[in-house]
C-alpha cells in the first residue's frame, strides 16, 4: 500500500474518551494492519510479549508515556485532541476561570521548584545508599564507622569553639 493512499484514507475511527477506548482504538488499528503483537514488539523496540500485556484481554500492564509513543508510532497513529461538544455543554457552567499569578511570582516559584527538587532527590538517594551500605557491613564495621563520625563531629565542635575564643580575644 503506498503512502498517498494511506494519507487519503479516512476510515471510521474509535473516539477516545478514556483509557479503555484508547486500548480499543489501538486494538482496532492492530487488526486493521494485520499485525501480531510479536511484530509490534519487534518494530517498536518494546520487550517481547509487552504489547500483549498492554493490549491483551487481561491488560496486565498499563500504557505509560514511553510505550504510548512507541505504540502510536509503530501503528502509524497520532492523537489529535478536539473539543467534545456534549461534555463542554455539561461542564462549562462549572468551570471557573483561573487567575494567573504575576509574571515575577510565576518565575520565582519555578526557580524554587528547581532548587528544591535536587535536595529532595539527594536526600532520598542518600537514605537508600546508607541503608544499602549498612546492610552490607558487619556490626563491628558499623561501630567503627560511627566512632569515626563521632570523632569528626567533636573535632568540628572543638574547632568552632577555638575560633570563637580567638575572635573574642581579638575584639576584646
Amino acid at each position: 500500500m503506498n503512502t498517498s493512499a494511506l494519507e487519503n484514507a479516512t476510515p471510521e475511527r474509535t473516539v477516545v474518551r478514556n483509557y479503555d477506548s484508547l486500548i480499543q482504538a489501538l486494538r482496532d488499528r492492530q487488526t486493521e494492519l494485520g499485525l501480531t503483537v510479536e511484530k509490534i514488539d519487534e518494530l517498536s523496540g518494546l520487550p517481547s510479549g509487552y504489547t500483549g500485556k498492554l493490549l491483551g484481554a487481561a491488560q496486565m500492564k498499563a500504557i505509560g508515556p514511553l510505550s504510548l509513543g512507541l505504540l502510536l508510532e509503530t501503528l502509524g497513529l497520532e492523537l489529535v485532541p478536539r473539543p467534545n461538544v456534549e461534555a463542554t455543554k455539561s461542564m462549562s457552567p462549572r468551570w471557573e476561570k483561573r487567575v494567573r499569578p504575576s509574571h515575577d511570582a510565576q518565575r520565582l516559584s519555578s526557580r524554587a521548584k528547581h532548587r528544591k527538587f535536587p535536595a529532595i532527590l539527594f536526600r532520598v538517594l542518600g537514605k537508600r545508599s546508607v541503608k544499602a551500605r549498612m546492610d552490607k557491613t558487619t556490626e563491628e564495621q558499623r561501630s567503627a564507622i560511627g566512632r569515626r563520625a563521632a570523632i569528626a563531629r567533636w573535632r568540628a565542635v572543638r574547632k568552632a569553639r577555638r575560633s570563637r575564643r580567638s575572635q573574642g580575644k581579638a575584639s576584646g
